[in-house]
């Protein structure tokens, strides 16, 4: 088997990405400091990102899935349960006879957060854009690949919150699966008893759990991922006994994790393969996820 061709990025993309490295310093660094140095970093990034921001504009706004576009179809499956469809949205090329269902699927996204005007929609497209900005760190990897690898997850938590919130959208449509997690989410967190995570020395308690103190990396994760996360990794609970505290199918909780890690592992760079779990020791193998 052939072995895939490395990407070698042109000395222009390099120079426009050392660029925009430059600039978000610039702009981290004057936030709390120098008003104009701030004001013009933030100017010249929200500038050349603006292609970035009609393109989801057209798919919030007009449901304009472009499915050769794989950042779109990536950050549209974070909006379908159906892991089927999400498979074949996924795929390199989607098949035409899942294409209508995804459709309709993208199109709860226009008629719930779509609503609101364009303008509306830019100004909070730039404001997820900054908190990703303020957020980044030179670790590894520069910015535009870090936010080809978080924007679409902090996105798609903003609108979902927006969602969510019964005074946002006209109305609601009780097909969406992930709205119906939501409420599900919020009736675990009010059963939760915080007293039994104080008593669990060294493990995240309730507050971690319900995304308040948790890191910016894992609160792109819903409270039920990091609950199982918590659960299986420093508990050294099964999926099974998991999904039995909870009343739900195994293969949900599976499917939850699963998801949970490969999120995790796109914002951290590293293989799932290389993350196991130690019995007992309330640890990762993998140090790098902390």
């Amino acid at each position: 088997m052939a072995k895939k061709k490395k990407f070698e990025p042109t000395a222009e993309e390099l120079k426009e990405w050392n660029e925009i490295e430059d600039l978000v310093i610039q702009y981290q660094k004057s936030i709390n400091g120098d008003k104009e140095t701030c004001k013009n970093a933030t100017n010249e990034l929200l500038i050349r990102f603006m292609p970035l921001f009609k393109k989801y504009i057209l798919l919030i706004k007009h449901n304009q899935l472009d499915f050769n576009d794989m950042e779109q179809k990536s950050f549209t499956s974070l909006f379908i349960e159906d892991k089927v469809l999400r498979r074949m949205l996924n795929r390199k090329v989607t098949p035409v006879q899942y294409k209508s269902d995804i459709y309709q699927k993208s199109n709860f996204i226009k008629e719930t957060y779509g609503v609101n005007t364009e303008e509306d929609i830019l100004y909070d497209l730039y404001i997820c854009f900054l908190n990703v900005a303020k957020r980044y760190k030179q670790v590894g990897k520069n910015f535009c690949a870090y936010l080809h690898n978080v924007y679409k997850y902090e996105v798609a938590r903003f609108i979902k919150s927006y969602i969510k919130n019964p005074l946002s959208v006209p109305y609601k449509n009780f097909q969406y699966e992930d709205y119906i997690n939501g409420q599900e989410e919020l009736a675990f967190a009010e059963e939760q008893n915080s007293s039994y995570y104080e008593f669990m020395t060294g493990l995240p308690d309730l507050t971690w759990v319900l995304g308040e103190t948790c890191s910016n990396e894992f609160s792109f994760l819903s409270s039920l991922q990091r609950k199982i996360l918590v659960k299986y990794y420093l508990e050294d609970w099964s999926d099974r006994q998991i999904a039995e505290s909870l009343g739900v199918q195994t293969s949900s909780i599976n499917g939850k994790r699963r998801e949970a890690v490969s999120i995790l592992c796109e914002i951290y760079n590293v293989d799932s393969k290389s993350l196991k779990r130690i019995r007992k020791s309330g640890t990762m193998k993998d140090k790098t996820i902390k």
